[in-house]
């Protein structure tokens, strides 16, 4: 009847007007992800604009670092020179999308990567969105080894999509040795190991990240429930069995990432870049200086965790404070069973010597495995921006402080895990401050560098003088930069005084300033200039900037620090 037609039309009409679930539209997996993370499109969006504004100094305060004034007059195809060195990712997406130094896109999408990064890792730690996991993620995402990372604009998009890829491969991995009844080589995913070889063709240390969520992930598990598996008495069997997986994938994507780096160099008969001089043989390292070797590592170890702020720049010793935690927390934690009593959660009971053995190892392998590229390296040479799983290390010991469940001293642990991840990032933002002010700093220094150059070439004659064609420096800038930076970051460097004086690092960043008519004397000819450097000065004074004919000579220092290529 026409009522019942009626009826069944209203009803229809008051289904249409109830809103579906924010995320109904993704896929299956996803969906998952995402309701088990409790990620709302609010929640997606806080964290993008954080991300942002971490960035920030970056994206609304674009300026020139060393090596960006390369990427921003290539030779050539520029996507093909990083190939030669492994990164073939950075080299894919370059062909792909051409970009030289700019500052929105490369760091929109790393904002994006941070995003569906970290939504990940919370699903793989099964953990949901709320004000300890927003305390969590500032620490990811500013800790410094981030921010180094991406003072090199055309490599920001290679480190999204790889940090993205290193992040997947370590969510299916922890997926699949959940899903499996038991874990042996059906738990191996070709899928992870994949994602994992791109990653690392984004950047190697990538690895590392990979590697320390699988110790980390445990280890959070362990102190969260008291146990990895249904069984306590075979914990250490299985605890050899899911790191086994781990690794063994770790390895297989490496040599599949091998084997796609040597089929390029011998299939394009190119050469190995520059990149391999950081690396070592650990044999050859031990066979000839080994106190140095041992030494050096256990050094820098103990350095990296118990004063970091020697090599970011400022004190972070909330950082140490937050890691001297896991062993108070496994020793005092007694975690809570959801069938327990509120009258049973008061007793104490100590941890077996199983389990302080089990925790003993994963904290001591999450703690290595950033550093394990020194294995392959000398102390102190590997970048300290390569040490890419220390966010996660960071992060994981401020879950560690907030997420565990104790029945003993649970509200203390809780708010001296807040303080201290507070001040830690408090001091983070006072690192990034320093950086992005010493960034500025230079690279005002250096435009007025650039503007002496050039006030002194449109006044160096009469009209019918040739006009200024070539270039020639002597020596290094000598400049103090206020702020204190991390070691091997470029933010305290000038484009006048890196390589020691380097012409033709100085013309292109001329050129980026306007003055694109220069070209470098060659090496041949500089000694004919030497005379006329030994009657200048040196900058700032006047006379450091003379024009000779169709040359302009530029001292910055003695002739003992000569160095034009």
């Amino acid at each position: 009847m026409w009522w019942r037609r009626r009826k069944r039309w209203g009803e229809a009409l008051m289904a249409a007007r109830v809103p579906a679930h924010p995320w109904s539209a993704a896929g299956p997996i996803l969906h998952k992800v995402l309701q088990q993370t409790r990620t709302t499109p609010e929640v997606t969006l806080a964290l993008f604009v954080l991300a942002v504004i971490s960035m920030g100094g970056f994206i609304f305060g674009h300026t020139l670092g060393i090596d960006d004034e390369f990427s921003l007059f290539p030779e050539g195809n520029s996507g093909i020179p990083w190939f030669g060195q492994g990164r073939f990712l950075i080299g894919l997406i370059q062909l792909v999308i051409p970009q030289q130094v700019t500052p929105f896109f490369p760091y929109l999408l790393l904002a994006c990567s941070y995003v569906a990064s970290y939504i990940l890792l919370l699903s793989l730690h099964e953990l949901q969105h709320g004000w300890k996991t927003l305390i969590g993620y500032l620490i990811f995402i500013l800790f410094p080894t981030n921010w180094l990372s991406q003072e090199f604009v055309i490599n920001v998009p290679g480190f999204a999509v790889g940090l993205f890829l290193s992040i997947l491969a370590a969510w299916i991995t922890s997926n699949k040795i959940r899903e499996s009844p038991k874990v042996d080589l059906s738990s191996f995913s070709l899928t992870s190991v994949i994602c994992l070889a791109i990653a690392i063709g984004g950047f190697q240390s990538l690895i590392t990240v990979y590697l320390a969520i699988g110790p980390g992930s445990l280890l959070l598990r362990l102190l969260s429930s008291g146990t990895l598996n249904k069984s306590e008495c075979c914990q250490g069997r299985y605890l050899t069995r899911i790191l086994a997986v781990w690794f063994g994938q770790a390895v297989a994507a490496v040599a599949l990432h091998t084997i796609i780096y040597k089929l390029y160099l011998s299939l394009g008969d190119v050469q190995v870049h520059q990149i391999d001089r950081y690396f070592r043989s650990p044999y050859f390292m031990l066979r000839t200086q080994p106190l140095d070797y041992v030494r050096g590592n256990i050094e820098q170890f103990f350095q990296t965790y118990f004063t970091p702020g020697i090599f970011y720049g400022h004190s972070l010793w909330a950082f140490a404070a937050l890691l001297l935690g896991v062993p108070i927390i496994a020793l005092l934690g007694s975690p809570i069973a959801p069938s327990q009593s509120k009258s049973s959660t008061s007793a104490y009971h100590p941890p077996t010597p199983e389990k302080l053995q089990i925790t003993f190892v994963l904290t001591l392998l999450l703690l290595a495995i950033p550093l394990s590229l020194n294995i392959i390296s000398m102390p102190y040479r590997i970048p300290m921006r390569a040490l890419m799983a220390l966010p996660y290390v960071a992060w994981l010991a401020s879950c560690l402080w907030l997420q565990t469940r104790r029945s003993r001293l649970n509200g203390q642990f809780l708010k001296i895990g807040a303080i201290l991840s507070t001040i830690l990032i408090f001091q983070f933002l006072v690192c990034s401050s320093n950086y992005y002010a010493a960034r500025s700093f230079n690279n005002r220094s250096d435009q007025l560098v650039a503007a002496t150059i050039a006030a002194t070439i449109n006044n160096s004659g009469e009209s019918n003088v040739p006009p200024v064609k070539r270039f020639g420096s002597q020596g290094a800038l000598k400049r103090e930069s206020p702020y204190r930076v991390a070691w091997y970051s470029t933010a305290g460097s000038s484009f006048f005084n890196w390589d020691n004086g380097n012409n033709e690092r100085m013309i292109r960043w001329l050129k980026a300033m306007g003055l694109d008519t220069l070209a470098a004397i060659p090496a041949n000819e500089m000694k004919n200039y030497s005379s006329d450097f030994k009657r200048m000065q040196i900058w700032p004074q006047p006379g450091s900037i003379a024009v000779k004919g169709e040359v302009v000579l530029v001292k910055f220092g003695e002739p003992s620090v000569l160095k034009t290529e």
